[in-house]
């Protein structure tokens, strides 16, 4: 990719299915049920669909997060990538938790806000597309 503007406009952004929980343990699960599972030297953090946090035994959870998948076109270039996410929502009002993997970046918005959040996403160029709830509904293709 040539550039940012470039590599923002092939990078999908996609709302999730399902509501979202950030837990903080002492305990290491193993990732499999879970979105995320990320453990340094004070903390293991647990990124969860609602459901799936039974059995675990936090010390601290935060609920009703959506979870928006921004798939990366080109990873670990175009610098200012994730500034351009956290300023596309912080220009709205919105506080957001950013975890990443090789080749996608994840936000966690709280839900009554994750429609306001896609929007500025579109706005800053990537291109949205819809994704489902629980239940089928189209999500996340609303009007910028």
């Amino acid at each position: 990719m040539d550039d940012l503007a470039d590599v923002i406009r092939h990078s999908p952004v996609t709302m999730l299915p399902g509501t979202y929980c950030v837990a903080r343990t002492q305990e290491a699960p193993l990732a499999a049920g879970h979105f995320m599972v990320a453990t340094d030297c004070r903390e293991t953090t647990i990124i969860t669909r609602e459901p799936d946090l039974a059995g675990l035994h936090p010390d601290e959870v935060r609920r009703g997060y959506r979870l928006i998948e921004i798939r990366t076109a080109a990873p670990f270039e175009g610098v200012g990538f994730l500034a351009t996410i956290c300023r596309a929502i912080a220009d709205v009002g919105l506080n957001i938790l950013v975890v990443s993997t090789y080749s996608a970046d994840y936000i966690l918005l709280e839900e009554s806000e994750a429609e306001t959040g896609m929007a500025a996403l579109r706005r800053a160029g990537f291109p949205v597309h819809a994704g489902t709830d629980d239940e089928g509904a189209q999500l996340g293709a609303g009007d910028a």
